[in-house]
C-alpha cells in the first residue's frame, strides 16, 4: 500500500505472548497496550485507548485480523465517533471462533462504520450466510496471495525443481503440528506405503504424540519432523518434495497450499469445503486431488496414483503450476485499495 502512495501503518492490540512481531520489510508494530487485558475493566481501557489512537490519526479506512479485532476496532471508532471506514476480515470458518466472539461479530458487523467483511474464500463467506442481513450485504471475497518477495523466490525454486532429474517418493506437509492439521492421517496413510517417506515442516504441542504415534505405526524411520524453520527454509524444503499433502480439518486459504501450487508441486488435500475451493482453478476445474478428511486408505491410493504413474503425475504438476500462476498478490492489493474508495454496502431490509 505504500508502494501504491497510501500512508499505511500497523497496528496491533498487544504484543503476541512470543513478543514483538516481525515483518519481512522491518516496519515497526504501534501496540494500543503492552500486554493483553484479562480483565473487564481492562478491555474497557483498550478500547479506549485504541479510540484515542484513531482519532489522531484519522485513518481512512482500517483492516483488521483475526476475531478479537473484528469486535473491538468497529466498537472504538463507534464509541469514538472516529470517521473512518472499517473492513474486517476472516481467515478461518466462523465455527472455529468462541461462541462469545462469534455472537459479538454479528453485532459489531452490522454497525455503520463496517463497510466490507472479507472472506478469504467462498467457503469462509458461506459460513457466515447465517448472520443478519445487514451484515451479509456487506461481505466480498477477496483470496489470499503471497508477498511479491516470496513470490521470487518461489519462481526461482520452481524454476530449479523443473530441471531437477527424476522424482522420489517423497511426501512433504508443512504447518503447525496441531490437531487442525489432521497429521495422523498422513501417518496411517504413510503405514501403507512402505516405499514412501515424508517430511513435516513445524512444530506445535502435538509433536509428542505424532512421534509417539509414528513409532506406534513402525514408520518412525520414514518420518522426518524438520520442526520450526524460518519463511525461506521451509520453502526450500516444501520444493524438494514430490507431493505436497495437506489433510486439514479446516482452512480459510491455506498459503501453504498456495505456496506449493507456485511451486509446481502435485496436491492432495482434505474434503473440505475451503480446501476444494484452494485446488480449483479459475475455470472451476480441480488441480489436486481430494481425500475424505479421516481416510488414510484412501490416501495412500492417492499417494500411489500420482507415484505410480509418470503421466499422471505430470498431469497434476501442470495442474498445480497453473492454479499457482493464477493467484497473484497484486491483485490481492487492488482488491483492498478498491474497497478504501467504495461507497457504503446497500443496507439490507
Amino acid at each position: 500500500m505504500r508502494e501504491r502512495g497510501w500512508d499505511a501503518h500497523l497496528i496491533a492490540l498487544y504484543p503476541d505472548e512470543e513478543g514483538e512481531q516481525q515483518t519481512p520489510l522491518g516496519i515497526t508494530w504501534d501496540y494500543v497496550a503492552g500486554r493483553r487485558p484479562h480483565t473487564a475493566v481492562g478491555m474497557v481501557r483498550l478500547v479506549g485507548a485504541l479510540a484515542r489512537k484513531l482519532r489522531r490519526q484519522a485513518p481512512t479506512a482500517v483492516v483488521t485480523a483475526l476475531p478479537a479485532a473484528n469486535v473491538i476496532v468497529p466498537i472504538a471508532v463507534t464509541v469514538g465517533k472516529i470517521a473512518t471506514k472499517v473492513i474486517t476480515t476472516h481467515h478461518t470458518p466462523s465455527q472455529t471462533y468462541s461462541r462469545a466472539l462469534d455472537t459479538a461479530d454479528a453485532f459489531t458487523g452490522r454497525l455503520s462504520c463496517v463497510r466490507h467483511i472479507v472472506g478469504v474464500s467462498d467457503a469462509v463467506v458461506n459460513t457466515l450466510a447465517s448472520k443478519p442481513p445487514s451484515y451479509r450485504s456487506k461481505l466480498i471475497t477477496i483470496r489470499n496471495a503471497v508477498p511479491p518477495e516470496m513470490e521470487d523466490v518461489l519462481a526461482t525454486l520452481a524454476a530449479a525443481r523443473r530441471l531437477r532429474p527424476g522424482r522420489g517418493r517423497r511426501l512433504v506437509c508443512s504447518g503447525r503440528l496441531a490437531e487442525q492439521k489432521n497429521y495422523g492421517v498422513v501417518l496411517r496413510s504413510l503405514a501403507r506405503l512402505p516405499d514412501v517417506t515424508l517430511e513435516i515442516v513445524g512444530a506445535g504441542p502435538e509433536g509428542p504424540s505424532l512421534g509417539r504415534l509414528a513409532a506406534e505405526l513402525g514408520v518412525a524411520q520414514r518420518v522426518v519432523f524438520l520442526g520450526q524453520k524460518t519463511r525461506l527454509e521451509t520453502l526450500e524444503r516444501v520444493s524438494r518434495g514430490d507431493i505436497f499433502v495437506q489433510m486439514s480439518l479446516f482452512e480459510g486459504n491455506s498459503l501453504s497450499l498456495i505456496e506449493a501450487a507456485k511451486l509446481g508441486i502435485p496436491l492432495i488435500v482434505s474434503d473440505v469445503p475451503e480446501q476444494r475451493e484452494g485446488i480449483t482453478d479459475r475455470a472451476g476445474v480441480p488441480c489436486g486431488l481430494v481425500v475424505p478428511t479421516q481416510d488414510d486408505r484412501a490416501l495412500a491410493g492417492a499417494v500411489r496414483r500420482l507415484l505410480d504413474d509418470d503421466k499422471e503425475y505430470q498431469m497434476f504438476v501442470d495442474h498445480s503450476a497453473r492454479l499457482g500462476d493464477q493467484i497473484r498478490f497484486q491483485d490481492l492489493v487492488s482488491s483492498y485499495e478498491q474497497l478504501f474508495s467504495a461507497p457504503r454496502a446497500k443496507p439490507a431490509r
